[in-house]
């Protein structure tokens, strides 16, 4: 086989799994039709973080408000709330588990209401036409599950 070939055959088996990833492993969606990512193994692993500790060291909470406005640098856990941020933007926590949800809720209270301006930057970067403002607002007023 000379590489034209080997090239050849290497584009269509990634071709074909990416194909059959997307016909057979579709990212289950909420009822809104927003992709579903609340019941993977990345926010399974998010309720095992020590959110509480974070939320009680006025220091470390500013830490990662900063690193998901892009004013400050990012751990890998800051680099995880930059998609809980999206996420929660898009569906609201819809698709939580009860855990998860009380924990979000308290997170995003909290920063809304200790960093104000903070809290104004998210909001433009993280929905900058407004769109889904409101299943930030809703998740912030329910009550837990």
């Amino acid at each position: 086989m000379n590489r034209i070939s080997i090239s050849r055959n290497f584009f269509n088996l990634y071709f074909c799994l990416i194909s059959l990833n997307m016909i057979y492993c579709e990212e289950p969606k909420t009822n809104s039709g927003a992709v579903n990512r609340f019941n993977s193994q990345f926010y399974g692993k998010v309720e095992t973080f020590n959110i509480p500790e974070v939320l009680d060291n006025s220091r470390l909470l500013k830490n990662y408000v900063y690193c998901i406005i892009d004013k400050g640098p990012c751990t890998a856990n800051g680099r995880k709330g930059k998609v809980i941020v999206k996420d929660l933007m898009e569906t609201g926590c819809e698709g939580c588990s009860e855990k998860l949800d009380e924990l979000l809720r308290k997170s995003v209270k909290k920063i809304h209401t200790i960093f104000p301006e903070e809290w104004d930057i998210l909001l433009e970067k993280y929905d900058p036409t407004g769109k889904n403002r409101i299943n930030m607002t809703r998740f912030m007023d329910k009550e837990n599950k």
